[in-house]
């Protein structure tokens, strides 16, 4: 890689170019090779067209003597001096700029001495002896070291002309890339085209490097024209990483911040973004649902609270939390994603980021022509893994035993030869309510620019079908981002997108349990057409609607139409000194509807009535931001980052539903269609947040970093004691690469220890828990004749105390890059302790209230460590890169209320199974939601092992199951003997991926993984209990019959008297997983054929996801999403939508 030092903006060449930041010109930024050393920072300057020519008209017309032959003047005090540190001070007196390759050790000393001479004088001493050589091109002074034998001088071989291109990964060309014959000075920098033209040596190789890209080595041959892609090098460490309000170059970064670049995310086909990075960052644990458009969460360095632990999302400067539009986003518009992990890097969003910050930044505009691209792909969805149920031959067997054992006979003789019942069926409900499913997506982008304006603009299309029946995803967005410039220190833009999201969700929800549970013996339909159901007074089936009526009955829809906007006005007071004013909105509004008809299916199948419910609601979330920031580098050694900001956010939500009981047909779905009940109802709630934030950012040398921020928020969803808070944070780096005793360690690169220490808070505890709550539905007991009143009365009580919960987080870290930037190594060690959590707390029934009040009563810690390792080399043709990742998380709860437990996770009512039960407790010392219940100890086999083991209660028989005494009484087994019985939190999670091109081919792989997590399988504790007419699953086939037969599985009897389903360790499963995430297999087509087709890049490509997953969980997929944001439901698995394998095939064109 060539780099450059420059002399800042008091030169010819800076006032014709335009400033920008990396992040926007790394591909066509025309310099965007070099770093420049300037008042401003380290900046990419893009020269433009119309500047360009102008420039080469200036030049022509002056002396070039005058301009780059001055004699320059050294005063350095001292006789030895770095050569970074020359190569500076030549540039800030002259228009020179120095490129050089790596090998080049810049931070070696060279005698100096106070001079005033010519360029070519000073060189020639400065490099007389050494083997570095020197070739001055112009403005450009390119410097190589030659290697021991090799000879430089090019006059003395045979030389040929190649021409040829510089293009990126996507077919971009890339402008200002370094082209150097290797071992020489002979080089030349790619124009505006990406094309570059040179004289050569005959089989040389050409060394090409562009910052935020990996080297390549390029052998000639015989080959006149060639063309050299260049792979985007991720841990490059002059990347711009996006923080809170800024961004910062990973050299700089004191704070633990995770970065996904928008070739990961588009890599795979979703329809949300954050399904693309699970597994890609360390410490943000990801699990999502199989549904079209379904459920994601998102947990940054495990569960901070056992409130709402969903992490603050900024959408191009847009505070989105929760769930709250995040759909509605296409990936292929997002150009990175950035995770805020550590205090010191959240406390900037102050009450918001106790659970971490998820940075999103779309796609903009670039300077040049037009360009337009199309990213489309089809998608054909299959069911991963079904459960295995009976057949209707082994549930008759069953159902015959199950009631045998429990005194009573058949339900029918038939059962005894179920295939003579009349009717009967052998259906496998899965079979008829899962498919294969087709999803497409088309994404058409248009964007351009000039020196003063540039813009993008973006059309989506999704349409997802579920692989269950009736379950279905469609979005539509579209999107406009624009900047504009004027009179040269005005700077104006926008993000705006529109979206639409239409949801299908008969096909979610209950349907999966049904299909499981539902007799095999009843068929879809009956010889007469008719839905098959339960039959009069037979009772031979299991009553209720069949699972594929259930799909093909009315509807239930989820609409949503959302406007998320950000607009800003940024003006350059004076040098280093800016304003910045944005102001956003975020409106959406919805519509779910629900409808289900009147139906008459059978006399134990039917419905008389039609229902519908309505609901309309609409938020409304607006941002001001008012930003001011300094930044100077004095004396080229002292750099400030000074950030003030005033923020005011507000959000204001309302709704309407309407249900009724009884319309008059079906036909008619409206509420005003009905003979029964109407219910209406609406509601109306909001919060405001204001902010004051600061923050400095200091580095000294490049070898002392220290970052300090401050945030004070006041929030209207507290009490009128504590409305507001402050969030400091401290970090400090220090580049020990960068000093003197590290110049002789060739193989390191860079070596940051970093440490941070910061504050932050958790709001989202709804919007009026200080205050008091009543009701209209009590009764007052009144008069003589005590007759009962309606009234208003008191439910909650006040707390003017209420504050908020508080995360302190402390971080250390290092990062490293070897081996020339080919190996990186970053590793995080991190505690984090939450203080005064919100928490519901008992008091006297007697008190009148109905809802127990809300305090600051609990806390709780996580600490962990974070890994990544990546490696990553151009060999000719060849690219290669390898990355993983390891996160390991400890959860403990310090102290609840008054130190009670709080039991929670049922999944369905105590008659289903005993389901009813508590699944999970969170109590001081344990993690959050640790499963609690008894220990399996086997089957008993016969009588006198029963005798012998304490009393598990009078119905207790030889097949049941067996369950170990834990506590000091050894007499009965009770309540007291509930225990710990698994944690659903892994010890570690990892991913795993390795990338490969060679030439036009691309071939990618991930694996990601959790390690160590337990799983409650309500699925078995439910379908393989054998408590009544339900299906069950077929691991019931080993059922106890008789002593010796099973130690595993109990006996068959109709409603459990034995309790043998209860919440204990059989249900207890390893979560463990390996899956692989993610194969694409690419290819780009050749430029030469593009080229006469007037295409800049064409790409197809084919990629698979889920494809395998190795694990030992008996349900359908390992990886569980909570249940709404209930952390103590985490890790339950019960019946959820089955997780699709897909395959894609996909074409990208750039015209």
């Amino acid at each position: 890689m060539l780099e450059h030092l420059s002399a800042g903006t008091n030169t010819i060449i800076s006032n014709c170019i335009n400033l920008k930041t990396f992040k926007d010109m790394k591909k066509k930024s025309f310099w965007g090779a070099f770093v420049f050393k300037s008042s401003h920072g380290k900046h990419l300057f893009g020269i433009k067209r119309i500047p360009f020519l102008i420039l080469l008209l200036f030049l022509l017309s002056m002396n070039v003597e005058i301009l780059f032959s001055q004699n320059l003047k050294f005063s350095f005090g001292r006789t030895e001096v770095p050569l970074e540190q020359i190569l500076s001070s030549i540039e800030k007196q002259s228009n020179y700029l120095f490129v050089y390759t790596k090998d080049l050790d810049i931070r070696e000393k060279y005698q100096v001495n106070n001079t005033q001479a010519s360029i070519q004088e000073i060189l020639d001493k400065l490099f007389k002896g050494t083997n570095i050589h020197y070739k001055i091109d112009g403005s450009y002074v390119m410097l190589s070291v030659s290697q021991e034998g090799e000879s430089i001088s090019g006059n003395q071989k045979q030389t040929r002309l190649v021409t040829g291109k510089v293009i990126s990964a996507d077919g971009e060309p890339i402008i200002g890339a370094n082209v150097v014959e290797k071992g020489t000075a002979n080089g030349t920098v790619t124009d505006l085209d990406g094309k570059f033209s040179m004289n050569v040596s005959s089989n040389s190789i050409l060394l090409v490097s562009y910052i935020g890209y990996l080297s390549v080595e390029k052998r000639i041959g015989d080959q006149q024209y060639i063309t050299i892609r260049l792979a985007e090098d991720s841990q490059s460490l002059d990347e711009v990483v996006v923080v809170g309000y800024g961004t910062v170059k990973k050299r700089d970064l004191t704070g633990a911040v995770g970065s996904v670049s928008s070739e990961d995310i588009s890599s795979i086909p979703v329809s949300r973004f954050e399904q693309a990075i699970q597994g890609r960052i360390s410490g943000v644990n990801i699990t999502q649902s199989g549904a079209p458009g379904g459920d994601v969460n998102i947990r940054i360095r495990g569960v901070g609270t056992l409130n709402n632990n969903s992490p603050l999302f900024v959408i191009d400067g847009i505070p989105v939390f929760g769930d709250n539009g995040l759909n509605s986003l296409n990936p292929n518009d997002i150009s990175s994603i950035e995770v805020l992990k550590d205090g010191a890097s959240t406390a900037i969003y102050g009450a918001r980021a106790a659970n971490g910050v998820v940075l999103v930044t779309t796609k903009r505009g670039k300077e040049g022509k037009t360009s337009v691209s199309y990213n489309g792909s089809f998608t054909i969805q299959s069911v991963a893994k079904k459960l295995e149920v009976l057949d209707g031959y082994q549930y008759a067997l069953l159902q015959n035993e199950a009631r045998a054992a429990q005194g009573v006979e058949p339900l029918s003789p038939d059962w005894l030869h179920p295939e003579n019942i009349p009717g009967a069926a052998n259906t496998n409900w899965q079979d008829e309510i899962l498919r294969t499913a087709p999803a497409t997506e088309h994404t058409l982008t248009i964007s351009g620019g000039n020196k003063n304006a540039n813009y993008l603009l973006s059309g989506n299309y999704m349409n997802q079908q579920g692989i269950v029946k009736n379950s279905d995803f469609k979005r539509y967005s579209l999107r406009l981002n624009t900047d504009a410039t004027a009179l040269k220190i005005i700077k104006v833009g926008s993000s705006l997108q529109f979206s639409k999201n239409e949801k299908n969700l008969k096909g979610s929800g209950g349907v999966v349990n049904t299909a499981i549970s539902y007799s095999p013996l009843v068929p879809v339909k009956f010889e007469d057409g008719s839905w098959g159901a339960a039959q009069g007074d037979k009772d031979l089936y299991l009553e209720g609607i069949n699972p594929v009526a259930r799909l093909e009955l009315g509807k239930n829809t989820a609409d949503a139409y959302r406007f998320m906007g950000n607009i800003f006005a940024e003006i350059s007071i004076w040098d280093g000194l800016k304003y910045k004013f944005s102001y956003s909105l975020n409106i959406l509004d919805s519509r779910n509807e629900n409808f289900m008809p009147s139906y008459y299916h059978a006399p134990a199948t039917f419905s008389s009535q039609a229902n519908l419910s309505v609901t309309n609601a609409r938020s409304l979330e607006y941002a001001a931001e008012n930003i001011v920031s300094y930044n100077k580098i004095f004396n080229d050694k002292h750099d400030l980052s000074v950030t003030g900001v005033f923020s005011a956010q507000e959000m204001d939500y309302s709704s309407e539903m309407g249900s009724t009981i009884g319309l008059v047909n079906n036909n008619i779905p409206y509420l005003t269609n009905n003979t029964g009940n109407r219910d209406v109802n609406s509601s109306n709630y909001g919060y405001a947040l204001l902010s004051y934030v600061g923050r400095v950012n200091y580095s000294y040398d490049q070898k002392y970093l220290f970052s300090a921020t401050v945030r004070r928020d006041g929030s209207s969803r507290f009490g009128k004691n504590n409305p507001w808070a402050n969030f400091p944070a401290f970090s400090a780096g220090w580049r020990i690469s960068q000093e003197s005793f590290m110049s002789n360690v060739k193989f390191i690169d860079d070596l940051k220890l970093r440490a941070s220490w910061g504050k932050s808070g958790n709001q989202e505890i709804g919007n009026y828990a200080f205050i008091a709550s009543l009701a209209s539905s009590l009764d007052y007991i009144l008069g003589s004749s005590q007759s009962l009143a309606p009234g208003v009365g008191m439910t909650s009580l006040p707390n003017p105390d209420l504050r908020w919960e508080s995360s302190v987080q402390t971080n250390v870290g290092v990062d490293m890059t070897l081996l020339n930037n080919s190996v990186t190594l970053s590793a995080n060690y991190y505690y984090k302790k939450t203080n005064d959590i919100l928490l519901q707390v008992p008091i006297p029934r007697f008190s009148g209230v109905t809802v127990f009040p809300t305090q600051n009563k609990g806390s709780l810690e996580n600490k962990g460590i974070e890994l990544e390792v990546g490696y990553r080399k151009s060999f000719g043709d060849l690219f290669v890169e390898f990355n993983g990742n390891l996160s390991t998380n400890k959860n403990k709860v310090l102290r609840l209320a008054d130190e009670n437990p709080i039991y929670d996770g049922t999944i369905v009512s105590a008659s289903q199974a005993r389901g009813g039960e508590n699944i999970t407790i969170t109590r001081e010392g344990d993690p959050i939601g640790s499963f609690y219940g008894y220990v399996m100890d086997g089957i008993f086999q016969n009588q006198a092992q029963i005798d012998q083991s304490p009393s598990q209660g009078s119905s207790t028989r030889p097949g049941d199951v067996k369950f170990k005494n834990m506590d000091e009484d050894d007499s009965t087994i009770d309540i007291n003997d509930r225990t710990i019985i698994g944690n659903p939190f892994p010890d570690f999670t990892y991913g795993l991926s390795a990338n490969f091109a060679y030439k036009g081919f691309e071939f990618n792989v991930f694996f990601q993984g959790v390690q160590g997590n337990e799983i409650y399988n309500g699925t078995r504790a439910i379908w393989a209990n054998m408590f009544d007419l339900k299906n069950n699953l077929t691991e019931v086939l080993e059922r106890w019959r008789g002593e010796g037969t099973s130690n595993t599985v109990p006996r068959a009897i109709k409603f459990d008297p034995s309790q043998n389903g209860r919440v204990s360790s059989r249900w207890v499963e390893d979560g463990s997983y390996l899956r692989l995430k993610n194969l694409t297999i690419g290819y780009n087509l050749p430029h030469k054929l593009l080229r006469k087709l007037s295409i800049q890049n064409l790409k197809i490509y084919v990629t698979g996801v889920n494809l395998l997953t190795f694990t030992n969980y008996k349900g359908v997929d390992p990886e569980i999403v909570e249940n709404g944001s209930n952390v103590k439901f985490a890790g339950i698995d019960y019946a959820t939508y089955p997780m699709a394998r897909t395959i894609s095939f996909g074409l990208k064109v750039d015209l």
